[in-house]
Order: structure tokens, then C-alpha cells, then sequence
């Protein structure tokens, strides 16, 4: 079928690095705009079969970028679910997001060839990029629950019911629900002192809950895109239990709402939330152990798959035991840096844990420097390969919620 397919279309067969084989190569094919539009028509195909996937249409001034989130918000069944890199290419060319579709060759509409990589590979080389939201939300020293919901987006709300700071107590209100974005396509719901540059822009949005703003929130617990609540009426004892679906993988935040459902309890007596583990990603699971040897701590790092077969061993310099993987893709860990210490850590390491060779040492690029163990961090669900730390800000009357994304 490639053979078929490539003699059809006059290409060759290319091998890339990045790609780890043999490629076939998406070639030009010119589209014309629709009538009285100044939009063009993109092909997009699977790089390594050359199937047909879907058609997008931009204009030639577009972003690389946007034509990232238009195919991975379309074809989300190719690209998998969780967190997951893709790479575009023009024929052999590896298309750079912030280039527009016209400077990279593909102004009078064409044909992208699109591959899976893994969700930390842009990490590998790729200039990190620091970006602090701050929410004007009241929250306790952690900051904001926040749970990944696909599309690179969080949705986050206050972890406890009630909570003080210093003197003044705080109860969570209807009203006190986020979302928070990573990668959207404008500056529409930029947060006030976000610098609105793209091609990757920061959103935030508050999300009330469809109650009367009189209402107080007594539990809330987010499984599997339902959020389950109980609130209090106002000046009432009795508590009322609401479930809602949330929808918030529409290209526009402004479409985000919820879908009222029957209430059906289950687990009312568990934790609200507990936070997935990092360290699992695919079918594969990584854990640290420790033990002394020749007088020194040794800190070793496992990653198995799904029938606990050891995939790689090896170990690493520094840091501190309960401080270890951040992230797992496919080929990478991210984990806690050698500088750390019992209750927080002030860098990070990326490792090929295939081989166990350290790539490179990722320095925090924002204030305060560093990330306590029991912040809220992790990969965002999406394909702009983002980091993101919550954390409370000084005074109790506001969080930040901090992205890392690399550029490709």
C-alpha cells in the first residue's frame, strides 16, 4: 500500500531521526481556495502509511500551531488519548509552529504528513517556555485542585470546603470552578497581565456551577469528566447533591459548560480526588527505589510494562528519595532534579530511560523557584507537551498555575 500510494504521488521514502525509521513523506498538491474565501484547503496524512486523515482549512497566515490543535482536536482517536507530541511535515521539512503555513510552503494549500512522538520528546532539544496564570481565586498554600481534562486544559477548583488564612475563614462558593489553558488558538481569555503573544496563548475562565450563587460547596470530587458536588442552601442545614458532565474540549473556551445528570452516588466516604500517578504512562509504570551502597545512597529508577517485565534499570545521581518521576513517556522521564531536598525541589532532569542517559537539566523559570512535594504538577492532555505546577501566592487571595512548554 505505500509502495501503491507513493508511485501515485511521485514520492520517495526519507528516514528521520526524530521519527526513528523509515517515513513516507506527504507531498504538494495544490487546493483551491473557496469562493470569496481566503482560506486554503490542507491534506492532512498519516506519515507512515499515507492514509488520508482529514482536511482542514486556514488561512495561509495561520500558524503552524493552529494547524496542530486543528488535527489533533479532529483526529483524536489516531492521536490516542493523554498526553502526546505531534510533528508535521512539508515532504521532508519538519514544519516549526510558529512559522505561518505560507512561509512554510504551504500558502496555496498542500498536503501534511502527521506522527505521533512522544509526549516529553520535544523536551529533548526544544526551548522551554515559562508561563504563569494567576487566579483570582482564594485558595489554601497548595493552590487549586486541578485535574488534566484533555485539549491542554486544567479544571480546577478550591481542594477543601473551607479553609483559613490567617485569621479569615473561606468557604468554596458555586462560582469558585476554572478553567485554565495552555495552548489556545487566540488571546480572547488571556488573564490580565498574560503577555498575549502566540502562537501558544494562556486562557482562563471562571465556570460557575448552574446553582444559585447563595449556595455553598461542602464536597466536590472530578472522576472521569464528572464532578460530583454537594452544596448548602443559603441560611439552610440540608445538603443538596448535584452531578454535571463537563464539556471543555470545543476549540473555542468560551463553549465550555455543563450537562446536568441524574445524581447516582458511589464512594461518598473516599478522598474527593486523588491524583493519577505520574509515573505511569502507556502500559508502562516507573518506580524509585533506594538502597546504600560503598557508603552512599543509591537511588534506583524501574520502568516495567503492563505484566511488571523490567524494561530498563539505572540509576541516578542526587536528589531526594519521594522526589523522583514527574513524568514517563514512551523514550523519556522527567523527574526532580539533583538539588532537592524532603519538602521540595529546585530543578528537574529529563533521561532517556531506555538507556539511562541524563539529556539534559531543566532550570524552574519562575518565582519562587522551586516545587514543594505536595503542589499539583504534571503533563497536560494534549499535544503541546506542557508541564503545569499550582501552588497558593503569599497572602491566600490568589494561585498561580505555571505551564512549561516546550517549543517545536
Amino acid at each position: 500500500l505505500k509502495a501503491i500510494w507513493a508511485q501515485a504521488h511521485g514520492a520517495e521514502p526519507f528516514r528521520s531521526k526524530a521519527l526513528g525509521g523509515t517515513c513516507w513523506p506527504a507531498t504538494c498538491r495544490a487546493a483551491s481556495p473557496m469562493a470569496g474565501s481566503p482560506e486554503i484547503s490542507i491534506t492532512v496524512r498519516c506519515a507512515a502509511s499515507g492514509f488520508e486523515w482529514c482536511s482542514v482549512r486556514l488561512p495561509p497566515q495561520a500558524s503552524v500551531a493552529e494547524l496542530r490543535r486543528r488535527i489533533s482536536a479532529g483526529r483524536p482517536a489516531e492521536l490516542g488519548a493523554g498526553a502526546h507530541g505531534v510533528h508535521l511535515f512539508h515532504g521532508a521539512a519538519l514544519l516549526r509552529e510558529g512559522s505561518t503555513l505560507e512561509l512554510s510552503g504551504l500558502g496555496d494549500g498542500s498536503e501534511v504528513g502527521v506522527v505521533r512522538v512522544d509526549p516529553l520528546g520535544a523536551w529533548r532539544e526544544g526551548t522551554l517556555r515559562w508561563r504563569t496564570v494567576t487566579v483570582p481565586q482564594p485558595t489554601y498554600y497548595t493552590g487549586l485542585r486541578v485535574h488534566a481534562v484533555g485539549r491542554d486544559r486544567l479544571f480546577g477548583f478550591p481542594e477543601d470546603a473551607q479553609w483559613s488564612v490567617g485569621r479569615v475563614k473561606r468557604r468554596a462558593g458555586v462560582s469558585d470552578f476554572w478553567l485554565i489553558g495552555a495552548d489556545e488558538s487566540s488571546a480572547d481569555y488571556a488573564p490580565e497581565g498574560a503577555l498575549p503573544d502566540g502562537p501558544r496563548f494562556v486562557g482562563l475562565r471562571r465556570l460557575p456551577l448552574p446553582l444559585p450563587e447563595g449556595h455553598t460547596v461542602t464536597f466536590a470530587s472530578f472522576d472521569d469528566g464528572i464532578l460530583s458536588v454537594t452544596v448548602g442552601e443559603a441560611g439552610g442545614r440540608h445538603a443538596l447533591w448535584h452531578r454535571f458532565r463537563l464539556h471543555a474540549t470545543d476549540d473555542d473556551l468560551g463553549r465550555a459548560h455543563y450537562e446536568t445528570l441524574v445524581w447516582a452516588p458511589r464512594g461518598l466516604g473516599d478522598r474527593p480526588w486523588v491524583r493519577p500517578p505520574s509515573e505511569c504512562y502507556g502500559g508502562f509504570v516507573a518506580r524509585e527505589s533506594h538502597q546504600r551502597k560503598a557508603g552512599r545512597l543509591q537511588r534506583l529508577m524501574t520502568v516495567q510494562d503492563a505484566e511488571q517485565t523490567v524494561l530498563s534499570e539505572f540509576e541516578i545521581e542526587g536528589g531526594h528519595v519521594g522526589q523522583g518521576v514527574q513524568a514517563l513517556g514512551q523514550d523519556y522521564m522527567l523527574c526532580g532534579g539533583e538539588h532537592a531536598g524532603e519538602d521540595a525541589f529546585y530543578d528537574m532532569r529529563l533521561f532517556n530511560w531506555r538507556t539511562g542517559e541524563l539529556i539534559r537539566t531543566v532550570n524552574l523559570g519562575f518565582d519562587p523557584g522551586y516545587v514543594e512535594s505536595d503542589w499539583d504538577r504534571g503533563l497536560l492532555l494534549g499535544s503541546s507537551q506542557s508541564f503545569y505546577i499550582t501552588f497558593g501566592n503569599a497572602g491566600g487571595d490568589s494561585c498561580s498555575v505555571v505551564f512549561c512548554t516546550p517549543e517545536m
